[in-house]
């Protein structure tokens, strides 16, 4: 099977039988609860995990005796988890799985028991060999559908065939192996729509080295008739089926041109890195990085300038292989560019003025509309006149002040000094009208009088 440009061989190992598939090159036991990835070439005793763990559970992150695995073009990993009767989907190097089918998935649409198989076509449509319910499902718009084993439900006449492994040849026809009566059942389907089936089915039955076709039911819409066929020896069979050729060292394709070492099926080395194989190390493969970058597969970046070096849209400019130099925007400084310059720090705005920082620039906020300029130094003649008024009459009162000060003062010289005392007669006649006030206010002793009888 193609993957995109790539052509990659996936080796499934149970533990009585190992079958081949396209599509990669995993492996499980089912012995084990984990999937394990191993490339072709090299040692198989090197070999990584990528789904499960080396216990058996419930949870996303572990299974329990997996069964039947398919990788799709993105290397993401479908898993028939049989022991807890569902189908795990996990992305690619993601160790959590998500439940696709079976009682736990989000949307339950089907409820499994012990599926062997899964297989991923070509139109997304997911079919899932339902061993323990004797049947084959798919995956349609509206959940999924039976397409297999559909009528049989153990009777005497038709009796289950559990179904173990299923697989598509080139043409899409289907082919369910059946261990039970060591048989393999060919489905011929006319169409690859996941909505609509035709279903043909043959039986071949496998003994020693014989294949015997016994019969082919041809089944569409409600008719059905049957079809006999001549028994004929394996080696006389022609079969009308594409057959994958086998390559071996390590080459993959019809023509057996297709390399499949790592560095040749895969993008491994991030930033330009220069991928090399190397079938003695784990990966099988080693990457050569460019200058500032290190990791397995070049993925640290170690330049001094990252795109988050130099802050506030600053740009960075490498100095040295260690170094680095911020190109900042006019407003900011600082080795990041993380300063943004104080345009008001050498600043003074007059007539308490109060300086505001702008884009590159400052300006001088003005507490009132007397003042304007850049700097609030423009005063409006309104106020000139005001602080002319208020300034002479000033200068008015400091005048009366002063000059009563200094008539104090001629006073107190002319008496002290030269014994002239200008208010001596008017202190006198104030000093006797008060005299005559207090008299007056003076009540005279209250008069006693005694009332002698005379007899």
């Amino acid at each position: 099977m193609l993957i995109g440009d790539l052509n990659v061989w996936l080796i499934f190992f149970t533990m009585k039988q190992v079958s081949v598939r396209c599509q990669g090159n995993n492996s499980t036991s089912t012995n084990s609860s984990n999937i394990k990835k191993i490339w072709l070439g090299n040692n198989p005793l090197l070999s990584e995990i990528v789904a499960g763990t080396n216990s058996s559970g419930s949870n996303s992150t572990m299974l329990n005796s997996p069964r039947g695995i398919f990788v799709d073009v993105n290397f993401d990993l479908y898993v028939a988890d049989y022991g807890n009767n569902r189908v795990q989907l996990f992305r690619s190097n993601q160790p959590n799985g998500t439940t696709v089918a079976g009682n736990t998935s989000i949307e339950t649409t089907i409820t499994l028991w012990g599926p062997t198989d899964i297989v991923l076509d070509g139109d997304g449509c997911l079919f899932i060999v339902d061993n323990n319910n004797n049947r084959i499902v798919r995956s349609t718009l509206n959940g999924f559908q039976c397409i297999i084993g559909c009528d049989r439900s153990g009777s005497t006449s038709n009796p289950p065939l559990s179904p173990r492994r299923m697989t598509f040849d080139s043409y899409g026809n289907v082919y369910v192996t059946y261990p039970t009566n060591n048989s393999v059942q060919i489905f011929p389907l006319s169409t690859n729509s996941c909505e609509t089936t035709t279903e043909i089915s043959s039986t071949m039955n496998i003994h020693d080295n014989s294949s015997v076709i016994s019969s082919m039911n041809v089944q569409h819409d409600t008719s059905t008739f049957l079809i006999n066929q001549l028994t004929t020896s394996e080696s006389s069979l022609s079969s009308p089926f594409f057959v994958m050729p086998f390559c071996g060292n390590d080459n993959i394709g019809l023509s057996c041109n297709i390399s499949t070492t790592p560095c040749d099926i895969m993008q491994l080395c991030e930033n330009n890195g220069t991928c090399i194989n190397n079938n003695s190390i784990v990966d099988g493969y080693s990457c050569s990085c460019l200058q500032g970058f290190n990791g397995s597969n070049c993925q640290i970046d170690n330049r001094p300038c990252q795109s988050n070096t130099c802050w506030n849209n600053g740009t960075c400019n490498q100095t040295s292989d260690t170094t680095f130099k911020c190109l900042c925007k006019p407003e900011r400084i600082g080795i990041h560019c993380e300063i943004k310059i104080d345009y008001c720090q050498n600043v003074t705005c007059l007539n308490n003025g109060v300086c505001k920082p702008l884009l590159g620039d400052y300006k001088c906020e003005c507490l009132s509309k007397s003042y304007s300029g850049k700097y609030c130094g423009i005063v409006s003649q309104t106020l000139v006149v005001h602080q002319s008024v208020s300034t002479s009459f000033g200068y008015l009162c400091y005048l009366m002040i002063g000059c009563i000060c200094l008539f104090f003062i001629l006073m107190d010289i002319l008496k002290y000094c030269f014994g002239i005392d200008p208010t001596k007669d008017q202190l006198k006649r104030i000093q006797r009208r008060r005299r005559r006030g207090r008299m007056k206010n003076i009540k005279p002793p209250p008069q006693i009088r005694k009332f002698i009888y005379i007899n």
